[in-house]
């Protein structure tokens, strides 16, 4: 979040700013200061003392982070009805987090995502105590609550192993990611990537997870064909999952590397293929001119080319071909959608959309049987 916040921050300063690097350091500096946890308040008055920014510019860099976290936050739609199931039936239901974050501030993300009607919120900057260091589990037990909560959370350590070593029930809801690091494809990606992901593979990996992996439910047998793998069933699906990195990636690049000056983009050819029509629509909402499609800069492997030359240069479209399109579109649509402002600014990764594509071709089942056919993808 801070790598996207400091584009922002550059835009307001109007100069290069490492605002990653001096908010950590600025929350470090108030927890020197503080015992127990900060708050927001307490980290950007830190953040005033080390930048020498006056008070206004910090109170509009804090407002930026706060509207940033709240633009990125998105409901999992399938715990929400969970949490207002709960609600109805009669119990008690209590709002437990690390945060630096206060209650007002809160309150605008649980507002966003569709949460209220809960009894409580215990906030670590305001009560002093936090989940993962387990002074909240130990001070909840002194006080008889062991035993009698169950606590519902994603944090492997926080919410589950330091809850549970002190008696408190618990139920383990995955994270996107690590429900998606369950499936074949997602191991063998996260694998090929490595530990330090780079900002644009974090927004195209995150992008789509949200789509398909919000659900904690996302591994039951009924929704996986009890085969507990990622499986695309429709071709709406191949073109989001397989196509719309890459091809949004190539976009992207033919954009950034036709800009002539500060803001013109050299003129596009004619061309009638899907690619044409891609670059147009991105451009689009970005609200920019169409730049020239140089199909020489298309930096797939060339083991790779059969399978964007069948849905890029067919001359006659075919329902299955349209649809695997309008995935493609899907994808770029959502991408746009949250992070359009800074898509651009943001340098592509080429090392991470190679791993995309290897360990697609990887999964020998990631297509359903009847998808395998369209387009006799079976045979590459």
């Amino acid at each position: 979040v801070n790598e996207i916040i400091r584009f922002k921050v550059e835009d307001l300063l109007g100069r290069e700013f490492d605002f990653p690097t001096l908010r950590t350091n600025a929350e470090k500096l108030a927890r020197q200061k503080k015992s127990g946890d900060v708050t927001l308040s307490d980290i950007y008055k830190s953040f005033a003392e080390l930048t020498d920014l006056d008070r206004d510019t910090c109170k509009k860099i804090r407002e930026l982070e706060i509207a940033t976290e709240l633009k990125l936050c998105l409901p999992r739609k399938d715990v929400v009805t969970w949490f207002r199931e709960i609600i109805q039936h009669g119990r008690e239901v209590w709002i437990i987090t690390d945060t630096h974050f206060t209650t007002p501030e809160l309150k605008l993300l649980l507002v966003k995502c569709g949460i209220d009607g809960y009894d409580k919120l215990l906030i670590s900057c305001e009560i002093g105590k936090r989940k993962d260091t387990a002074e909240l589990w130990n001070d909840l037990s002194m006080q008889g609550f062991a035993g009698k909560i169950i606590h519902i959370g994603s944090n492997e350590m926080s919410d589950a192993q330091l809850a549970g070593d002190r008696n408190f029930g618990i139920y383990h809801l995955m994270s996107a990611i690590n429900l998606f690091s369950q499936v074949p494809f997602g191991r063998v990606l996260l694998e090929k990537i490595g530990g330090n992901m780079s900002l644009y593979a974090s927004i195209c990996l995150g992008v789509t997870l949200a789509k398909d992996f919000q659900s904690p439910f996302r591994l039951r047998g009924s929704i996986t064909d009890n085969t507990h793998r990622l499986t695309l069933k429709t071709c709406n699906e191949l073109g989001r999952w397989l196509y719309g990195i890459p091809l949004l990636t190539f976009v992207l690049q033919l954009i950034q590397s036709s800009k002539v000056g500060d803001d013109k983009i050299l003129p596009a050819t004619r061309d009638e293929s899907f690619l044409s029509t891609l670059c147009q629509f991105v451009a689009k909402m970005l609200n920019v001119e169409t730049p020239a499609i140089d199909t020489s800069k298309f930096f797939v492997a060339e083991n790779y080319r059969q399978l964007f030359d069948k849905i890029l240069i067919a001359p006659e479209h075919s329902e299955e071909v349209s649809a695997i399109h309008e995935g493609i579109k899907d994808f770029c649509r959502n991408v746009i959608k949250i992070f359009g402002d800074i898509i651009l600014r943001v340098p592509t990764d080429k090392i991470f959309v190679d791993a995309w594509l290897s360990a697609f071709m990887d999964d020998k089942k990631i297509l359903s049987p009847n998808l395998q056919k369209v387009l006799a993808f079976n045979n590459l």
